[in-house]
């Protein structure tokens, strides 16, 4: 993600949105302005696919990508 004001807010109001509960977070310290974020999410209420959450979050414009690297 781009390491700007109000990002991490975004990403979090997205994921709650799709009732889903963010368990662990974790972010790296910004290197060019740029930093990456790993989510550990419970997903067991999920009212959605996990796949239209994360299309919403690759969708905002400070993303730079989302990778989906294990599910349950």
């Amino acid at each position: 993600m781009n390491d700007q004001y109000g990002v991490m807010s975004k990403i979090l109001t997205v994921i709650s949105k799709y009732d889903a509960n963010v368990v662990t977070l974790n972010m790296s310290l910004p290197i060019h302005q740029q930093a990456v974020i790993n989510f550990t999410i419970d997903t067991h209420q999920l009212h959605d696919s996990v796949h239209e959450m994360l299309d919403e979050i690759n969708a905002l414009p400070e993303i730079i990508n989302v990778v989906l690297v294990s599910a349950e």
